[in-house]
């Protein structure tokens, strides 16, 4: 009995002690947004489990841990006049009207799937979401409304192909009444269409067999230019609203297109490997000569009123480039919100550490978690289940990953 009391009151003071957190910092980012509203605030969504939210009001200059979410988001959309009022598409939907300390899902009608997000921003109550609508059988493309902020939807399948997908939204800035849609529609690169608030809507065929549209773009300069970003066919460029089009860059895997605020000629792109500019409102493209380190950004947005700033979540962290795309400095370096499953230490050092980050890489500290470095990528499915060590070398290390 008396051992029982001891372990309860050891365990009780490892609860009650102060904990630091020593690194490694950052980890992967799946989605971020700005307030339009006030640009000094941001939010991100870390792509790990529990889902914490990273919430930003100077800008990026320091962060804090804000809430969490059901799970990481795919995207987050702020409200356009109150920056405490955020979407973030989880698959589910959720929502926080406090900034973030707290947010609630929002109940959608019985099998959706949510991946996009777009506010109306004449009519915030107004929202769209995409992603699938679940009719029993099948997943089919779809858009979900609301005009009364999550009270009660109405959903609309686009596609008739079993298991499609929707994962962008684009509205026209000059008439919130036009929105595109683009997704997964089998090989042919497909975006629909709607003029009256998504109670029609329209199949524009591009013309390509590029498969899934990952980002749109409608032009706040003239509403006839769309840009459609895809998994094959490049960044693809209609003059007249999307009834025809035509391939303006060949570049693979484009996930976000932004116009430069204050100047929305200039538009970039994020791809899997690199970020691209056009200064001609897509009509030419040409490769930044830096990206973010991590490559693959899983968000990509620029700051409504400060023209320099672009912003990329990969699954380093989050950076941002104030001389179009050229340096990519880090903005957490002291904030620690990646998932450490599994952490060894070299018996023959213990100053030795090497640690995972899930679905991301593995880092090594030689003294005692001081300083932390990332090591050279080696993972093919990204999660290290155990590490052993040579006895007598602390340099001499087996990793044993999940797929063998």
């Amino acid at each position: 009995m008396r051992f029982v009391f001891a372990l309860a009151a050891a365990l009780a003071g490892v609860a009650a002690a102060d904990w630091t957190g020593i690194g490694p910092y950052g980890g992967p980012v799946s989605a971020g947004a700005a307030s339009p509203s006030d640009p000094q605030v941001m939010y991100v969504s870390p792509q790990t489990y529990p889902t914490p939210v990273l919430k930003t009001t100077d800008a990026g200059a320091t962060w804090t841990l804000n809430g969490s979410l059901g799970y990481y988001a795919w995207d987050m959309a702020v409200h356009p006049t109150d920056p405490g009022c955020v979407y973030a598409a989880c698959g589910g939907l959720y929502r926080t009207t406090n900034g973030g300390t707290n947010w609630s899902y929002v109940s959608m009608p019985s099998g959706s799937y949510t991946r996009a997000v777009v506010i109306n921003p004449l009519a915030p109550q107004t929202v769209y979401t995409t992603g699938y609508a679940y009719n029993g059988s099948y997943q089919i493309l779809g858009v979900h409304k609301t005009t009364d902020a999550g009270a009660t939807w109405d959903t609309t399948e686009l596609d008739t192909l079993h298991y499609s997908m929707g994962y962008a939204l684009a509205m026209d800035p000059s008439d919130p009444t036009v929105l595109y849609c683009g997704g997964y529609s089998g090989q042919y690169t497909t975006v629909f269409k709607t003029t009256d608030a998504g109670a029609t809507w329209q199949r524009l065929y591009t013309g390509y067999n590029g498969y899934y549209v990952y980002a749109l773009h409608c032009s706040p300069l003239d509403p006839d230019v769309v840009l459609a970003g895809s998994y094959w066919s490049g960044i693809l460029r209609s003059t007249d609203a999307g009834a025809t089009w035509s391939q303006a860059a060949g570049y693979g895997g484009v996930k976000a297109l932004v116009a430069l605020p204050g100047d929305e000629s200039v538009i970039y792109a994020a791809g899997d490997s690199f970020v691209y500019v056009s200064t001609d409102t897509g009509r030419t493209w040409a490769q930044c000569a830096g990206h973010a380190p991590g490559y693959n950004p899983g968000a990509f947005w620029v700051v409504p009123g400060s023209p320099a700033a672009l912003f990329a979540g990969t699954k380093f962290g989050i950076f941002r480039s104030s001389d179009g795309g050229t340096t990519w400095p880090s903005l957490t370096d002291d904030v620690v919100y990646a998932r450490v499953p599994v952490l060894g230490v070299a018996a023959s050092d213990p100053r030795t550490m090497y640690l995972t980050f899930k679905d991301n890489a593995v880092f090594k500290t030689t003294n005692g978690g001081t300083d932390w470095r990332r090591c050279p990528d080696f993972l093919s499915c990204g999660n290290i289940c155990g590490f052993g060590f040579d006895p007598g070398d602390p340099d001499v290390v087996w990793a044993l990953e999940g797929s063998g």
